[in-house]
């Protein structure tokens, strides 16, 4: 679910959290297992992890901060885990916040990001939802700008935790839930996820 204020405050109270960088720079080692222990966020949460055959792995949470603003905090590593570069972050296009992020890698081994961004009002209720996707080309350890997926215009749609696959005909294939409306949907992207089509499958 899209995160708000009042989950941001909580996180900075809460127990358990792996709240985020124990390398400091390309090569950074992992502090007995932890991958993140940053100061740029107050929660981490909701971690997902993806492996390319190269060796190259990624691993993306929602990177919660105070006053209940996210973006998608993001690590790579080029040698299996060995060792881990930098923590970074991708963010929404502003104005909006970012969580739910969710990754692949397809046979050229590029990784592929998926994520839900929106506002929030003064209640803490997100509006202006939408799912984007990146792409951090193989060879490579940084994420690319935002692509839209849906199109919510009047943003009288509300959606909810995007899944990507990349196919072997590299498709790139993003779902999400419509929680306004009940129903599922099937972004496909073509031409290496440069646009894409929707169809609504449940």
């Amino acid at each position: 679910m899209p995160r708000t204020p009042s989950s941001g405050g909580a996180a900075q109270g809460g127990g358990g959290a792996s709240s985020s960088s124990s390398g400091t720079g390309a090569g950074g080692s992992v502090e007995a297992g932890i991958i993140s222990r940053s100061s740029a966020s107050v929660l981490e949460s909701e971690t997902h992890v993806a492996v390319a055959p190269n060796g190259f792995v990624c691993a993306t949470w929602i990177s919660e901060q105070p006053g209940g603003s996210s973006a998608n905090g993001y690590r790579f590593s080029t040698d299996d885990g060995a060792t881990w570069h930098p923590v970074a972050q991708l963010a929404s296009p502003s104005p909006e916040v970012a969580s739910d992020p969710v990754l692949a890698v397809d046979q050229q081994n590029n990784f592929w990001i998926t994520w839900v961004g929106y506002q929030y009002d003064s209640g803490g209720q997100p509006f202006d939802v939408h799912v984007s996707v990146a792409e951090a080309p193989a060879g490579t350890t940084t994420f690319g700008a935002p692509r839209e997926v849906t199109s919510n215009a009047g943003g009288t749609e509300s959606y909810d935790k995007p899944w990507i696959t990349v196919t072997n005909k590299n498709t790139v294939l993003v779902t999400y839930a419509v929680t306004s409306s009940g129903a599922l949907r099937l972004a496909r992207g073509a031409s290496g996820g440069q646009s894409f089509t929707t169809t609504t499958i449940v």
